[in-house]
């Protein structure tokens, strides 16, 4: 696991049998979260994208990296995979205020049939001024246009709320390790 976080997500249901291999991957038990999915269609695609970006080379990739650092208050640099703009079907995204400063930013895994969500981060200073939302209904738009129909999310308690307003909905309970 290096330097970077870590973290396992187990189904509650199961949480009890694997307990004892995340504690001795030196994981300590971190709470529950929230697998939450959304059926993508042309609405998200009609939101407003302005000053969203998709990253591609390594200077966008620290922003994104600066941003996940700040909102989940993480030391270090090495919180993304340093070559993440070049992994199939891995995107990371940007918005960018009226500036252009790095306001909000995702990174999106995309296979034929699903898309996944991670690493959904605005520091606190910009929160609550609509820069994820905006940001996640232009990334889940581009992605319906491309085909996908559905996406998922681990949400936290915090998080679930901006989720619910762009259409996802819980799917299933997780309980969560993270690196000590």
């Amino acid at each position: 696991l290096g330097r970077r976080p870590a973290r396992i997500t187990v189904a509650v249901d199961v949480a009890d049998e694997v307990a004892p291999v995340a504690a001795e991957l030196g994981l300590i038990p971190a709470g529950e979260a929230t697998l939450m999915s959304c059926a993508l269609d042309y609405a998200h695609a009609e939101a407003p994208s302005g000053r969203v970006e998709r990253v591609v080379d390594a200077a966008g990739l620290e922003e994104v990296s600066e941003l996940v650092a700040a909102a989940f208050g993480l030391d270090g640099s090495e919180i993304l995979n340093g070559d993440l703009y070049d992994a199939e079907g891995a995107d990371g995204w940007l918005l960018r205020d009226e500036e252009g400063h790095a306001v909000s930013s995702l990174v999106a895994t995309a296979d034929p049939d699903l898309l996944g969500l991670w690493s959904i981060a605005t520091p606190p200073a910009a929160q609550r001024r609509g820069h994820g939302q905006r940001l996640l209904r232009a990334v889940l738009g581009h992605y319906a246009l491309e085909g996908l129909e559905t996406a998922c999310v681990i949400a936290t308690e915090q998080g679930a709320p901006l989720y619910r307003t762009v259409g996802f909905e819980p799917a299933e309970r997780l309980r969560v390790w993270m690196k000590r």
